[in-house]
């Protein structure tokens, strides 16, 4: 089942952690997307020119899904209604959210919490 990998997912499996197994495993059949906005977390955190061709080698096996204005407009709504509810959430987990709910697709995340109240299908690393 292809998957939204959430920036969370995708530090874990460049650093080799408990669950990179789970990542490997969407990479190897293919169907691995990743918001354009882990893309930018994912390059920000660059450190030197080896976290760089890692980071350029994951990203070529993940299919890019960019912000588009529907998934801004998602994003925006599920502030709105979360914001009147009390809650508030980063603008970055707002956008990641808004992909996968639009794409139809379950997050794949190791931080939970960021995205419950959302009512996505998260899958727990």
């Amino acid at each position: 089942m292809a998957v939204i990998l959430d920036t969370s997912a995708l530090i874990d499996f460049l650093a080799g952690g408990k669950k990179a197994d789970a990542v490997a495993e969407q990479l190897e059949r293919g169907d691995a997307y990743v918001c354009s906005v882990s893309v930018f977390e994912l390059f920000a955190g660059v450190q030197n020119a080896r976290h760089l061709s890692q980071r350029e080698d994951l990203a070529a096996l993940c299919i890019i899904v960019p912000v588009t204005g529907s998934i801004a407009r998602r994003a925006a709504l599920i502030c709105t209604a979360l914001r009147r509810k009390g809650f508030t959430f980063a603008v970055p987990d707002l956008l990641i959210g808004a992909a996968a709910a639009e794409q139809e697709m379950p997050l794949l995340t190791c931080n939970p919490k960021d995205f419950v109240f959302m009512n996505l299908p998260v899958a727990i690393l």
